[in-house]
């Protein structure tokens, strides 16, 4: 979703763009993305980080966001956002991303009630029918990453053990081969 600010209107109406960038980004998330603020408590002397943040409200739609107010440190009267900002759907990357020189584009995946494993598997199902093109990638990144570089490490750490236990039990029983024999 793009939201677009009106600067020329916002102008007229003696609101700074800041003001109004502030005003959507404390209603989206809270006020520590664009203005920090501490407090120094005079008796303890410890410092505490002030930020403004509406409730969480299950409900909030970003149509509702266009009828909070803003209001700008000039301004006498306080106005609609929905008089200021468009909001409209866009498939335009909001960021790009770089790993090295290569670029590259994050999918977020909730995997809420389930494991990371079969989420990964459904994932890597769907991405089979996927036609790649020529010079491009596909990689699972993230916890599962993690998760399969773990796996991996345990299992060549339960070989090495392995190889190590047997490794130690040969001069022992002064054989490669233990033969059982009962009594």
């Amino acid at each position: 979703m793009m939201i677009e600010i009106d600067r020329k209107k916002a102008e007229l109406l003696d609101l700074d763009v800041r003001d109004v960038f502030q005003t959507v980004t404390t209603a989206l998330n809270s006020s520590i993305q664009v203005d920090r603020n501490f407090w120094i408590d005079p008796k303890s002397g410890n410092q505490y980080f002030i930020a403004v943040q509406y409730p969480d409200d299950p409900s909030f739609r970003l149509k509702d966001l266009t009828n909070m107010f803003a209001t700008g440190t000039n301004q006498k009267n306080v106005i609609r956002l929905s008089s200021l900002v468009t909001v409209r759907e866009s498939t335009q990357p909001v960021e790009f991303n770089h790993v090295g020189l290569k670029r590259i584009v994050d999918v977020l995946v909730n995997t809420e009630n389930r494991d990371i494993g079969s989420v990964a598997a459904d994932i890597g199902e769907q991405l089979k029918a996927i036609d790649v093109p020529k010079g491009m990638k596909i990689e699972m990144k993230g916890e599962y990453a993690r998760m399969t570089e773990s796996f991996r490490s345990l299992g060549i750490g339960l070989a090495l053990a392995s190889v190590l236990v047997y490794l130690l039990m040969v001069p022992l029983m002064r054989s490669f081969v233990m033969l059982y024999r009962s009594a």
